[in-house]
């Protein structure tokens, strides 16, 4: 484990195993956790340039700690638990395994299932997105009877069920493929 509790910044081309963020911290490459990566306390962010984050594992960002993610992506590629309090960018899920969330999952940008299994766990956690949900390839969605809310102008793309799903914006959401809700589909604002 790599702990950074200073204010710094981290410009290395080399993945870390375990990251842990105790200090005022920008990227100034992007950052490779390839197992967990903890936001304890000060701050990560990926500053102007927008630098990508990449988790092997879990992230887990529940107590003091921020995250500045810009116009940043974070990519799961492995197995783990996704456990925040903050908002995300845009996520790229591409793993050989399941990636679980362990508290609801806020997505400002995109949501993007390339491979893997993005599983909502037992407590059904929600998900809120953007800008764009993506899943036409090899991922599988475990949706439960968590809600998926879209709040902004996007397009849903995906080849999977989805349980509860709420349509609240201000914009147009365009179907890329044929929709499916097992459980409610309510529009409570905006144009489907």
């Amino acid at each position: 484990t790599v702990t950074f509790d200073g204010t710094q910044t981290i410009n290395s081309n080399e993945a870390f195993e375990n990251v842990t963020i105790a200090g005022v911290v920008t990227l100034g490459a992007a950052l490779d956790a390839d197992a967990t990566l903890i936001i304890s306390s000060g701050s990560l962010d990926v500053s102007g340039s927008n630098f990508g984050v990449t988790v092997g594992a879990s992230w887990t960002d529940t107590g003091a700690g921020t995250f500045t993610e810009g116009s940043g992506t974070v990519t799961f590629d492995g197995t783990g638990t996704v456990n925040a309090n903050e908002v995300f960018n845009s996520i790229i899920i591409n793993s050989a395994g399941t990636v679980t969330l362990g508290a609801n999952l806020d997505v400002d940008g995109s949501l993007t299932l390339t491979a893997g299994i993005l599983d909502v766990s037992g407590s059904n956690f929600s998900i809120n997105v953007e800008d764009g949900w993506t899943d036409t390839g090899a991922g599988t969605f475990t949706e439960g009877t968590g809600t998926v809310t879209f709040d902004g102008t996007q397009t849903i793309n995906s080849n999977e069920a989805f349980e509860n799903i709420i349509l609240n914006t201000a914009g147009t959401i365009t179907l890329g493929a044929a929709l499916d809700a097992d459980g409610n589909l309510t529009l409570t604002a905006g144009t489907l």
